[in-house]
């Protein structure tokens, strides 16, 4: 039990003793803490002294939390804990304008796991921020960067144990963490930050293959398909947004927030908002237009779902109002994916590589594209303009060339 007189006041305590059968005492007094802080606390009990009890220890619990505080800012704490405290921090945040926590449980969830896995278990997750040197950053990366857990460890009863590397997603959670952590205590002090050149992981450079995307007749069938589905009542909302989604060769998270109001019919041009959020018009890519214009059959979808709507309503809503879901998002489309007779796994993102390939096959110049696109030239030509009938062409054309060549040699 904390002692009064040395960490807080207190008013006089007044105690209420509430008439029924329970016979319940409750103590209530005002306490002033040592940070000039005064809070009202209330506890019960049986009686008098059991009440009296547990008001000290609430105070008790409050005092803990102010400390805890200062340790935090002082840098005093273990990294775990000051880690632990910075997700708390994010998980209470309100946006007062949304009547809802600024973050969501689903955006906080992937960060704590990484924290488990790489920093509360971690001997680096037990020392004091202020005592956190470049070097113990260096040492703690490196075996990040070899450590491996098993695929199969969910497996109950013995089996072979099959090891793989963390992926660079998972990893940099933990680093970004320890970053934000590590310039929270070191924007107040005096003193150069050895996280400023911890690095992140690199993400790995995955080469993508005509098994990517939708790619000559995959393209039609996949659109006629859409147009089948548009005629029955129960799937016109998925196939409108995925035709959306392939017209427009948007983001899946940026076609599914559309609102009404991101939609000018006087210039016919639709604006799009960043992945899954609804804050701003800030888009994925850095200086990117937001903003295209319709062509069809985009334009007379939007220009349908947009009718007798209010600005703030989504396009592309629930029966509820509500956002589309991810998952049901990319089971749907898997299954109408494999009805339409397309042998491929595709996932909701290839539909914006399949209408870039696909553009490009019809003559639209690769810059265009990624205008369309809101990307870059470079993503444009690294990724899609390979896999176009025109490069493959002018692939071919080069090797029948050079084996041509190889031929006179001969001769």
């Amino acid at each position: 039990m904390a002692r009064e007189n040395e960490f807080f006041k207190h008013t006089e305590i007044k105690y209420r003793k509430h008439c029924d059968k329970y016979n319940i005492v409750y103590a209530r007094a005002t306490f002033c803490f040592l940070n000039d802080t005064s809070k009202r606390l209330e506890a019960s009990g049986a009686t008098e002294k059991d009440a009296y009890r547990k008001l000290m220890e609430k105070a008790d619990i409050v005092l803990k939390e102010i400390r805890y505080g200062y340790d935090y800012k002082a840098g005093a704490l273990a990294l775990k804990d000051s880690v632990q405290e910075l997700l708390k921090q994010k998980k209470d945040e309100f946006d007062f304008k949304k009547r809802r926590t600024a973050v969501k449980d689903s955006t906080i969830q992937p960060i704590e796991r990484s924290c488990q896995t790489f920093i509360y278990e971690d001997i680096i997750g037990k020392k004091k921020v202020s005592e956190i040197t470049y070097k113990d950053l260096v040492n703690w990366r490196n075996r990040l960067s070899t450590a491996r857990y098993d695929i199969h460890r969910l497996k109950k009863g013995k089996h072979k144990m099959e090891l793989k590397y963390y992926s660079s997603t998972h990893l940099n959670r933990a680093v970004k963490i320890i970053k934000l952590v590590m310039h929270n205590y070191y924007k107040g002090v005096n003193e150069k930050n050895p996280a400023d050149n911890l690095e992140l992981f690199p993400q790995p450079n995955v080469h993508k293959t005509p098994d990517n995307f939708l790619i000559g007749k995959e393209f039609d069938l996949f659109v006629d398909y859409c147009k089948e589905k548009q005629k029955h009542k129960k799937t016109e909302l998925m196939a409108d947004y995925f035709m959306t989604l392939l017209f427009t060769a948007s983001r899946e998270g940026e076609c599914a927030s559309l609102h009404a109001e991101d939609y000018l019919p006087e210039t016919n041009e639709l604006y799009f908002r960043r992945n899954w959020t609804e804050e701003t018009y800030d888009m994925k890519t850095i200086n990117s237009i937001n903003s295209i214009p319709l062509i069809e059959p985009a334009l007379s979808i939007i220009k349908k779902r947009c009718a007798n709507k209010e600005p703030s309503d989504r396009i592309f809503a629930t029966m509820h109002g509500n956002l589309l879901s991810p998952g049901n998002i990319y089971n749907v489309m898997s299954k109408w994916i494999k009805e339409a007779g397309i042998e491929k796994k595709l996932k909701p993102h290839a539909l914006r590589g399949s209408m870039a390939i696909h553009l490009m096959d019809n003559g639209v110049p690769p810059q265009a594209v990624a205008d369309y696109l809101r990307d870059t030239l470079e993503t444009v030509m690294k990724y899609y303009y390979t896999l176009t009938e025109q490069a493959r062409e002018k692939r071919r054309t080069v090797l029948v060339d050079a084996l041509s060549l190889m031929e006179s040699c001969k001769e």
